[in-house]
């Protein structure tokens, strides 16, 4: 389905005016401060320029480097990949190869409540499947946050009501079988911790599967509740996962302790008035390899 800018631009006001922002759960007393200060210009020149200061505790601000977002108060063990102990768990993980096939496709989501199809448009560009091709990239094929409401697609769920309330688990699964690849869906309310864990493992250790995360990321100290995004390492040493946030414009990726990611799992989706969980994607026919 194409649609104009213009009517993106609408779609995008009427998200901007009728949907809670993401953050709007957050909690604010944790949140770090902006201050507008003045100050002279530094060229010299008469004049005074603006500029925006970001306040928080003294060990957030250190956390935060040049993300404003790392110091929003994470929760423990919660580390992003643009702190040095993340990156180099990164490159130490032995359970890192999807973070390389995923990470050039991974793009923010264009509403709010994209976070699954944005998750979608990355996972299948990177499987090595055919490519649908997208106006807007002719004559190149590509995977797009629009060209993935194909019709059955939109007879689940249209692309107005994915953008008023997002999707679920089980209509995230459903969305993959159309596209015409294969996943797998996991509840949390219906696998336990080691055996999500080993799933996960199994998922990220296989070459032609990818690994998709449901979970509340309020559980995880971040600002906001549902969300939906990749998995891009798992590092056995510290158990955590490595989650590719496609609210890329809010969070980097981010370790998140295998316990605690597994706790946001549980949490109920009032969508579904069920708990969140994972989706294992893999080309149709395709099998671990």
């Amino acid at each position: 389905m194409i649609r104009s800018p213009i009517v993106s631009c609408v779609l995008a006001l009427w998200v901007f005016l009728l949907v809670p922002a993401a953050g709007s759960g957050a909690d604010c007393a944790s949140c770090p401060t902006v201050t507008l200060r003045t100050r002279d210009r530094p060229d010299g020149l008469d004049g005074r320029v603006a500029e925006a200061v970001l306040e928080g505790s003294g060990k957030d601000d250190q956390r935060a480097g040049t993300n404003p977002a790392v110091a929003a108060g994470a929760a423990d063990g919660v580390i992003y990949l643009v702190e040095e102990e993340g990156w180099r768990r990164l490159l130490s993980a032995r359970e890192n190869r999807d973070y390389f096939m995923l990470d050039s496709y991974v793009e923010s989501e264009k509403f709010l409540t994209f976070c699954s199809i944005a998750s979608m448009a990355a996972v299948l560009n990177s499987l090595g499947i055919p490519r649908p091709l997208d106006p807007t990239r002719y004559p190149y094929p590509y995977f797009t946050q629009d060209n993935i409401f194909v019709l059955a697609n939109e007879q689940v769920k249209s692309f107005e009501a994915v953008v008023t309330d997002g999707l679920t688990l089980a209509e995230i699964g459903q969305f993959f079988s159309n596209l015409g690849v294969t996943p797998r869906v996991h509840f949390a309310e219906e696998t336990g911790l080691d055996a999500m864990r080993t799933a996960i493992i199994a998922g990220l250790a296989a070459y032609n599967t990818r690994v998709i995360v449901n979970y509340d990321r309020s559980v995880l100290g971040q600002s906001g509740a549902g969300h939906v995004s990749p998995i891009g390492a798992y590092d056995e040493p510290t158990d955590s996962v490595l989650v590719l946030d496609v609210a890329r414009y809010k969070y980097p990726p981010a370790w998140v302790p295998m316990q605690l990611m597994y706790r946001a799992m549980l949490a109920v989706d009032g969508g579904s008035g069920r708990s969140r969980g994972i989706v294992l994607v893999q080309p149709a026919g395709a099998t671990h390899r």
